[in-house]
């Protein structure tokens, strides 16, 4: 398969990486590019539809007023820095500070 985003040659459709600059948000522009794409993905054939959106985001507001569902969610890591004081502490331990450890 050779696949690029937006491509419908399996019937299957993802959509990623559109944005609203902040000027023009909650006017929507979102939802009504949303659609046009919905649109242009079903003239092209395609049966199933796929994004991503943070939860309880406006994003996600909009995909479910056109019809999209939550299929299921994931949890992002984040490999938090800690303070080069809490590292070099004499015993060894990671703690933060407060004598809990880590």
């Amino acid at each position: 398969m050779n696949y690029r985003q937006g491509d419908s040659s399996d019937g299957c459709v993802l959509y990623a990486g559109a944005s609203t600059v902040p000027e023009g948000r909650k006017q929507g522009a979102q939802l009504a590019l949303l659609e046009r794409r919905l649109d242009f993905a079903i003239d092209q054939g395609c049966d199933l539809a796929m994004m991503c959106a943070q939860p309880g985001s406006s994003s996600q507001r909009n995909a479910e007023r056109r019809g999209f569902r939550i299929a299921y969610t994931r949890v992002k890591w984040k490999l938090v820095q800690i303070l080069s004081t809490v590292l070099s502490h004499s015993y060894g331990l990671v703690g933060r500070g407060n004598g809990e450890a880590i």
